[in-house]
Parts: structure tokens; C-alpha cells; sequence
């Protein structure tokens, strides 16, 4: 017979897979009715939103990674997305090797990369999981793990690409959960929620990895306007222009959008921090 006492807990790669699956599978059911909905996650449209300049100044995610990564050594950034990161960091190190999946998000870095003339990045387009890119000094991932089924075999890869630190950050809770309070109104029910940094944490931990770790500072969601919200609800919402699912979303911008200072916020949704995870490749010690 078997007794709460002798079943044992999934482990914490099980639990992240778990949290996945099940969030891809909800994802996956509301996109079946709606065309164009989250499974097609980085379209060009909303790739463009990440288009940034290289030579900006005043970025502080920009100034917090090049703390590790000095003029003489290598960046290895997974999952690079337009290159937000990677471009003004490949100005103040040797090389950078971006490794990005989506084929929207390549392209913009690409671009970015052309007209700043900037030529020590190598752009290596596919999967973490797929392709084999050289090790570096310093390997980054900033927050494209959420999505990730199998964590223990990516974050062991990560580890064994970076010869002196490993710098992950990640969301306290999904970055979904702006969302949440308007899924509950269009959808019902509670959303399924991707994994975060305490599941991250876990999982780090169950593979003999303890990392520092450093929370940032809170950064409100902001939403330019109405329109832009009503667009942004509809792609993560897997709503379809028309439908009754979009009129209740209008229903629900009415209720939760108010105005803060000029801006428009979501009433509801929670403040979603980042932690900054770092350690020390092969020593499984967040030692500095």
C-alpha cells in the first residue's frame, strides 16, 4: 500500500519540465482559436519591439553585464534575441557569439549590427539545445529559460561554454503575470504559470550549482496606450479581432488599465522583479 510518506516528490527538473508542459499546452489551446495567437511567439511585429541602439547610454542592464565582461574577454549570449545586449556589450569586449532561435529577432540583429558597424559578433542562428557554438569567458542568458523543457541538459551545457562565470537572469514570477488578470477575465479560469527564479534556483541547486545571486530593481510593466494594450492582450491572449473572447478583453481594458503619470498600468498585476544569477563554471560554487 502505498502512503503519502513513501511518495516521493518530483525532482526539480521534473517539476520545471512539468510547469512547461503545461503552460505550452493552454498556450497551444487558445491559439487553436485564434490564428496568429502565442504560438507564434516572436513575430516580426513584435520582434521590432526589441530593436535598441547599440551606442545608447543610461542602459543599466547593459551597464550591470559589462562588470563581468572587461575589453579583453569573450561574450557567449544565449538566446540574444535583436542583440539588446549583445551589440552594446560586443563595443567593450573582444567578441561576442549571439546564438538566437527565432528567425525575426536574427534579422534585426543582423541589421542593428550593420548600420553601428559593428564586426566582432558572430551570429549563430538555431536552438541552444541544437547548435554547438565555441566557449567563451563569459556565457549570459537573460530571461529565455521560461520555455525551456529540459533544464538540467540546458543549464549543463551553459556551464560547461563558460571558462570563467556564468550570468543568468530571470523573473521572480513569469513574466506573463501582467497578463494574468486579463486571462481571468477573457478565458476564466487561472492561467498556467511558466517557471521562475524560484524553480530556476531548485534546479540549480539539484544539479550541484549554487549561485550568488542579486535581485534588481522593480521594474513597472508600462503600456504606451490603449491600442498598444489591446494589441499586446490579443497575441498572448490568443484572441481573434471580433470574437467574443475580444469583446470581453475590451470589457476587461476598461476595468483593469488606469493611468499613472501618463502612462497606462494594469490594475492587478503584480511587479515583476529579476534576479541576477552568477557563478563559477566546473566548481560548483557561486564563490566570486
Amino acid at each position: 500500500m502505498t502512503t503519502p510518506e513513501s511518495v516521493q516528490p518530483a525532482s526539480a527538473v521534473e517539476h520545471w519540465r512539468s510547469m512547461v508542459e503545461a503552460e505550452r499546452a493552454q498556450s497551444a489551446r487558445v491559439s487553436d482559436r485564434a490564428a496568429g495567437g502565442p504560438a507564434q511567439r516572436w513575430s516580426q511585429g513584435r520582434a521590432e519591439a526589441f530593436r535598441a541602439d547599440p551606442h545608447r547610454d543610461g542602459d543599466h542592464d547593459v551597464e550591470l553585464i559589462s562588470r563581468f565582461v572587461g575589453a579583453d574577454r569573450t561574450l557567449l549570449d544565449v538566446g540574444a534575441g535583436a542583440g539588446r545586449i549583445a551589440l552594446p556589450l560586443a563595443l567593450r569586449c573582444e567578441e561576442v557569439i549571439a546564438v538566437e532561435a527565432a528567425p525575426s529577432m536574427a534579422t534585426i540583429l543582423k541589421e542593428e549590427a550593420a548600420k553601428a558597424e559593428i564586426s566582432n559578433v558572430t551570429l549563430i542562428e538555431g536552438r541552444w539545445q541544437d547548435v554547438e557554438p565555441p566557449s567563451a569567458d563569459v556565457v549570459l542568458c537573460w530571461n529565455v529559460l521560461n520555455y525551456v523543457e529540459d533544464i538540467g541538459a540546458f543549464m549543463k551545457k551553459v556551464d560547461a561554454h563558460a571558462r570563467e562565470r556564468v550570468l543568468v537572469v530571470l523573473h521572480e514570477v513569469s513574466p506573463m503575470a501582467q497578463v494574468y488578470p486579463f486571462w481571468r477575465r477573457v478565458h476564466g479560469g487561472e492561467p498556467a504559470r511558466s517557471p521562475g527564479l524560484a524553480e530556476l534556483l531548485a534546479v540549480l541547486w539539484e544539479l550541484d550549482i549554487h549561485p550568488d545571486l542579486q535581485m534588481l530593481p522593480p521594474r513597472p510593466r508600462i503600456l504606451q496606450s490603449r491600442e498598444a494594450a489591446r494589441e499586446q492582450m490579443r497575441g498572448r491572449l490568443g484572441v481573434a479581432p471580433g470574437s467574443p473572447e475580444d469583446a470581453r478583453l475590451e470589457e476587461a481594458l476598461d476595468e483593469l488599465l488606469e493611468e499613472r503619470s501618463g502612462s497606462l498600468t494594469v490594475r492587478g498585476a503584480s511587479v515583476v522583479r529579476e534576479g541576477l544569477l552568477t557563478w563559477r563554471p566546473g566548481t560548483r560554487s557561486g564563490a566570486a
